[in-house]
């Protein structure tokens, strides 16, 4: 989740050189207020990876309408038995999700920040080392503190 003035800019690889070889980018994130990101992503296939899958997805919530989200996906393919996919959701809560939250008390901002915290506890449990998990679960308890003040 970034917000303010921040600017975000990742570019990642995945190379396959050889056979039957996998890899997978998710980018799922939480933008607000005046930030910007540009996600890159590149699958390159290169020749000799018979059998090779590639997946790129993305998964961004938009917070305000000054914030800028980019996604530049790039498969590049040198061999013939592979498999490359890319895709991206972006955009703002669905008005029935609003409204729903809404019936149950839960402002519009309150809405956002409870799925928001949802995606980040949902990347913390995904972390298998405990102690990495612990300290990425601190950070983003700390970070929810501050936005709550």
């Amino acid at each position: 989740m970034i917000g303010g003035d921040t600017v975000l800019d990742m570019n990642y690889e995945a190379v396959h050189r050889g056979k039957r070889s996998e890899s997978r980018m998710d980018a799922d994130g939480s933008l607000c207020d005046r930030s910007r990101k540009t996600f890159r992503g590149t699958i390159d296939f290169r020749s000799g990876c018979v059998g090779s899958k590639g997946s790129e997805k993305e998964d961004i919530l938009m917070f305000d309408d000054g914030a800028e989200n980019r996604t530049v996906p790039l498969i590049l393919c040198a061999e013939e038995d592979v498999e490359g996919d890319h895709g991206a959701t972006i955009g703002r809560l669905d008005d029935e999700v609003l409204f729903y939250m809404g019936s149950r008390g839960i402002d519009a901002q309150s809405a956002y920040r409870a799925v928001a915290d949802a995606r980040l506890r949902k990347l913390c449990r995904a972390i298998p080392d405990a102690g990495i998990r612990l300290e990425a679960e601190r950070f983003f308890d700390a970070g929810a503190e501050e936005g709550d003040e």
